[in-house]
């Protein structure tokens, strides 16, 4: 077995750091994603190679050799490791790990961007902003949601049904019916409960820092303090409003 680097977050000092690995995955990568040995980084090219588990900051550059040595070694380590899984567990793993991601990222993000309700195709989906159908993107595997939305409905019916989930502890009621009776879904939102410190920090693949007072655009990821709501959060144990 290769050695693992001995890698520390620059923010956080946790020795939970993952390689973050870029483009379309194959099955061979989405199962290492699974057993938590890479972070995937989604399909257009980011700017950094690593990430932290603990706290989801990002950092480091291929360009520097020293980095590009520690990205070596440590997929080395990784090949030396990896198992892989067999194939009736990982498709039920799969299915599970998407249903959890879209719901601890995509839906508080569609409910921050004032969304009525998620549509979702094979290869394609959209929120309902104001009544109009606005394409996102980033979300891999989408088919591997809607089998596990349609897991939790009658395979018989078209009508709705309502679904508990609990996103990071904060309960959100989806209201999941098929599109023309079809296999694509409709998934309205209704019923959600999530503050505005916590649509803050949703996602770790999020570019855009928000207000974690009012949840508006924030123009760095340092800043500590919000000129549209007037909150000052320089000193976190007493913040202000100005």
């Amino acid at each position: 077995m290769s050695p693992r680097p001995h890698l520390e977050c620059p923010n956080c000092g946790s020795d939970r750091v993952l390689p973050l690995v870029y483009g379309l995955p194959s099955s061979e990568l989405l199962d290492m994603a699974m057993q938590g040995l890479v972070m995937l980084g989604g399909c257009s090219l980011g700017l950094s190679d690593w990430s932290c588990n603990s706290c989801h900051h990002e950092w480091g550059s291929s360009f520097n050799e020293a980095d590009r040595e520690l990205r070596k070694a440590m997929f080395a380590y990784i090949e030396s490791v990896f198992v892989p899984t067999p194939p009736e567990i990982k498709a039920a793993a799969l299915r599970e790990r998407c249903f959890q991601d879209f719901v601890d990222t995509v839906v508080p993000q569609a409910i921050m961007d004032g969304a009525s309700a998620i549509q979702l195709s094979e290869f394609s989906m959209a929120f309902v902003i104001e009544g109009k159908r606005v394409l996102v993107a980033g979300f891999p595997l989408v088919s591997e949601v809607i089998k596990a939305f349609q897991n939790e409905m009658p395979t018989d019916s078209t009508d709705a049904k309502s679904i508990n989930v609990y996103s990071r502890e904060r309960r959100v009621e989806l209201v999941v019916a098929r599109m023309g009776g079809g296999q694509d879904l409709e998934i309205s939102l209704l019923g959600h409960d999530l503050a505005p410190e916590y649509l803050a920090e949703i996602s770790p693949r999020q570019r855009v820092p928000v207000c974690p007072y009012c949840g508006n655009k924030l123009p760095t990821k340092n800043a500590k303090q919000c000129f549209d709501c007037g909150m000052d959060w320089h000193d976190s144990s007493n913040p202000i409003r100005r």
